[in-house]
This record gives C-alpha cells, sequence and structure tokens, in this order.
C-alpha cells in the first residue's frame, strides 16, 4: 500500500483523479492520497467500469446494460457500441496486464482462477467490513464485492471460520460467474506492436 501512496505523490493526486473519472469512476475524488487506497465511496459498477476500461485496451466506453434486443421471430436490434476514448496506449495497458494476471496467478486473489487467462485486483478494508475482487478479461469486466450495505459489520470469522478478504468470497464468486459469463471465449491478452517502456 506504500507503494501506491508513493506513486500518487510522485505523480500528482490530480493526475491520479483525472485518470480515475476518465476510467469511468464517477464519484467524487477530492484527491487526498488515501483514496489510491480506496477511501472513497464506489459502486461495484464504478469499479467494473474502470476495469472494462483495461479490458477493451485502454479505450472507456460508458457501460452498457443491453447489448442486444432479440424479437420472438427470431429479429434483433443490436445497439451501437461507440467508440470510446483512449485513456490509455495499448503498451501501458498490456504491462498493467501482466502485472494484474498474477494477481489471480500467484497473489492474494488465486482462488479467482477459472481456467482461462485473466487479470484482477483483491481488495479489503480494515476490520474486514468490505471485500472485493475486481477482474477482467479481454472481453468481459465484472467488479464483485461483499459487505454490508448500511453499516460497518466486521466479517473477520465469516469465511470458514477465518476473515472475509477479496481473496475469499469475492474471487470464489467472481471465478463461478466468469465461468458461465465467458461462454465459448478462453482467449488471453495480445502483445502490442509498441511495447511499453
Amino acid at each position: 500500500n506504500t507503494v501506491f501512496a508513493q506513486l500518487a505523490q510522485d505523480l500528482g493526486m490530480t493526475n491520479v483523479s483525472a485518470t480515475a473519472h476518465a476510467m469511468g469512476i464517477t464519484s467524487k475524488l477530492t484527491n487526498y492520497p488515501s483514496e489510491v487506497l480506496g477511501a472513497v465511496a464506489v459502486s461495484p459498477l464504478q469499479m467494473a467500469d474502470a476495469y472494462a476500461t483495461l479490458a477493451s485496451g485502454g479505450v472507456h466506453h460508458a457501460p452498457t446494460a443491453i447489448s442486444e434486443v432479440v424479437f420472438e421471430d427470431g429479429s434483433h436490434v443490436p445497439f451501437d457500441n461507440p467508440a470510446g476514448n483512449r485513456v490509455f496506449p495499448y503498451g501501458q495497458v498490456y504491462a498493467a496486464d501482466q502485472v494484474l494476471k498474477g494477481v489471480i496467478t500467484d497473489g492474494t486473489g488465486t482462488t479467482a482462477s477459472y481456467g482461462c487467462p485473466a487479470a484482477g485486483k483483491t481488495g479489503t478494508t480494515d476490520e474486514f467490513t468490505d471485500a472485493w475482487f475486481d477482474g477482467f478479461t479481454p472481453r468481459l469486466s465484472t467488479a464483485v464485492w461483499v459487505g454490508y450495505p448500511t453499516e460497518r459489520v466486521s466479517m473477520s470469522t465469516l469465511y470458514h471460520g477465518g476473515p472475509v478478504a477479496g481473496g475469499t468470497f469475492p474471487a470464489e464468486i467472481w471465478a463461478a460467474y466468469m465461468k458461465l459469463a465467458k461462454g465459448k471465449y478462453c482467449g488471453g491478452f495480445q502483445p502490442p506492436k509498441t511495447p511499453f517502456h
């Protein structure tokens, strides 16, 4: 966590906040370094939207609840996918993808593994009152939050007698959902033509 705080200090919180907003965070950010560690209320939709910017290779698209309407006769009306706004060059995104893949393959989110290439991040608040797993593939971004919506209740013994952290229930729920939601797609992140240095 001190690495994130140092990074925020080096980049400047105004830039960090602007990037978060460009990726899809709509909550008010006040440019305090603690926001980098999650000290601001965001919804699971905002988190899925932000990670979708990485999933789409660095281009932010506004979240869409419906992608197509199919009628009884089989005809359908697709919804256009707008061009979006580029937030990061693909080489930077690919470098981040590699780091976030490690969270699932070797890090705190190994229970999120479901047999296909994916990347993600665990999150746990102090006293185990909130736990997150946010992750993505090249085609799908999903955020899972576990906690109590109207009060801070410690979940220090609710995971088989142990604490609920991002790598427990949230990562397990994420993996179960992604296994079904992926359909037949199980592709990985393609290397960039212009690597990040």
